[in-house]
């Protein structure tokens, strides 16, 4: 410890000078009746370098959190308890959108535990093998997992993650690969998806952007024309399939991979073991999972029909659905059906088993009550990063770095400045739909004045781009932390493994994409073709199989 603080401290005492220096667009502050200081980037720096130093995660997000009770608070002692333990622990542990979360992963990985003791999760372990042969295969079945559950980012690593993870246990893959897999696919797949509980939020988020600035534009319309231009999301995908179909890795990943070929990863959530005189059913596993799914689309499909001239047999009409289901109940009614599905699921999970006397109802509550125990440390982990988030927004952490945005960045660079920025953002403060909210108004207007519609919209692509890409960086970030539960990773190892791919994805995205195609003017298919070879030459070079 007293190495890496002799390293990080002078570094975090250089980026904290830094940040008090610089120069930021006071008009943007006052005009939104904002009072926010460099101070505001103080709480998520002291979270992160403390985690670098310490290794103790939940210890360092409190102190994060503690530091944004007392300079929102300050200097009344009584104010900053409040704020700490009211309007940040309190008020996130109560938030309905945040209960639901809890209980539908709580749920989910009950029911692997349950379908573990049961044998019907090496039933479907077994059926899988049929069909993926050795690690690639498996790595690969994994990402096509993750495609197919396309609808919601939560629920495609709560399913997929805990589903699989067994599976790679027995072949020696490490479940920080896991975790890199199902975390690296989830939001860049439903961030692009034009059918899931993303186009909501992304479409209302454009749309509001057109319309301050007086343009006649659909929120859709902008969403799809701006689709060609998320690069970051584009290459990340492309990234783990190439990862996954030749099971190269590089860096941290790499060490972790060879580690677990010589050593058995730790016993972790869903540890309940099936008893050798089960026969292995696969429907005992696959059925539950099936109905959680199924639950999930039934639930957005009552919601998003409740309108006029739905037409599900075209592909708009499933969009207007989607949005509709989205925005139903204030945004929680998809979180609510996604909390019934998981406990519906789970039921069926002990039902069925006992109906056969595989097991009884007794031993299968003992089973999910097993699994939802072992994860009970990680969801403390969960709850201390939408608290610091909660700092974050009293703060106007977010807000603050726009207006470091806004100060002195040249036209044809606006596209990549966004990115970048809506990447620190992400980073600093753990949420990618905050960051949308924050930034799409500003950059949508600085790409419109720097070059007309065209650049407004790689703008645009940048921000939803760049919000992904700080999410999949950030250690206080609620899926980040998810990806980790779900997979069974000590969560530091799964951001240390990860960030080297997800810086990789990034870097190939300014380049190729934000600076060749932005900035430069090259044609799209041209930045495309170049980020796409650029990473199968670097994964060829730099990677190596375990």
């Amino acid at each position: 410890m007293k190495k890496r603080l002799l390293i990080v401290a002078p570094v975090a005492l250089v980026i904290l000078l830094s940040l008090s220096l610089l120069p930021v667009d006071q008009d943007y502050l006052s005009s939104r009746q904002l009072d926010a200081t460099w101070l505001a980037l103080l709480p998520p720096l002291v979270a992160i370098v403390s985690v670098l130093i310490t290794r103790w995660l939940v210890p360092s997000l409190i102190f994060g959190i503690a530091s944004a009770a007392v300079i929102h608070a300050w200097p009344s002692p009584g104010a900053m308890a409040e704020s700490l333990f009211v309007n940040y622990f309190w008020d996130s542990v109560l938030d309905s959108f945040h209960l639901s979360i809890l209980g539908f992963t709580a749920s989910l990985l009950g029911l692997v535990s349950v379908t573990t003791a049961s044998g019907g999760l090496q039933g479907m372990i077994n059926l899988i093998l049929r069909l993926a042969r050795g690690r690639r295969g498996v790595s690969v079945a994994t990402v096509g997992m993750g495609f197919s559950i396309f609808f919601d980012d939560y629920a495609n690593t709560a399913i997929v993650g805990p589903t699989v993870r067994p599976l790679f246990d027995r072949l020696k893959l490490s479940r920080a690969k896991l975790a890199y897999l199902i975390d690296s696919t989830a939001a860049p797949i439903a961030g692009l998806a034009l059918v899931s509980t993303w186009i909501g939020t992304e479409v209302s988020y454009l749309q509001g952007a057109a319309r301050d600035l007086g343009l006649d534009a659909s929120g859709y319309g902008l969403f799809l024309s701006a689709m060609g231009y998320r690069f970051y999301c584009i290459f990340a995908l492309f990234l783990v399939i190439v990862v996954a179909a030749t099971g190269r890795d590089f860096g941290p990943m790499l060490k972790v991979e060879r580690r677990a070929r010589r050593v058995p990863e730790p016993a972790g959530p869903q540890s309940s073991a099936a008893s050798p005189e089960i026969e292995p059913r696969w429907y005992n596993a696959v059925v539950p999972i099936g109905t959680v799914l199924f639950l999930i689309m039934i639930q957005i499909y009552y919601w998003g029909s409740q309108g006029p001239g739905t037409d599900l047999t075209s592909l708009s009409g499933w969009k207007d659905v989607f949005i509709r289901a989205a925005a139903a109940q204030d945004g929680e009614a998809l979180t609510f059906a996604m909390l019934y599905a998981g406990v519906t699921g789970a039921a069926l999970a002990i039902l069925l088993p006992a109906l056969q006397g595989v097991m009884t109802v007794r031993e299968g509550i003992l089973a999910w009550v097993g699994g939802v125990r072992h994860i009970s440390g990680a969801l403390v982990v969960i709850v201390c990063a939408w608290a610091l988030s909660a700092g974050c927004r009293d703060l106007e952490t977010a807000h603050y770095a726009v207006a470091v945005l806004r100060q002195g960045v040249s036209v044809e660079w606006v596209p990549l400045a966004v990115f970048v920025t809506a990447g620190l953002v992400a980073f600093a403060t753990g949420t990618s739909y905050g960051t949308m909210a924050i930034i799409i108004p500003t950059a949508a207007q600085l790409g419109y004045e720097a070059g007309g519609e065209a650049v407004m919209i790689l703008a645009m692509a940048a921000v939803l781009d760049g919000a992904i890409f700080g999410d999949h960086c950030s250690p206080i970030s609620d899926t980040t932390v998810l990806s980790s539960i779900c997979s069974g990773c000590e969560h530091l190892e799964h951001v240390r493994t990860q960030i080297p791919y997800a810086l990789l994805g990034a870097v190939v995205a300014a380049l190729a994409g934000y600076a060749l195609v932005g900035a430069w003017g090259a044609d799209l298919w041209v930045g495309m073709a170049a980020g796409m070879t650029g990473i199968l030459v670097l994964i060829h070079v730099a990677g190596r199989r375990a």
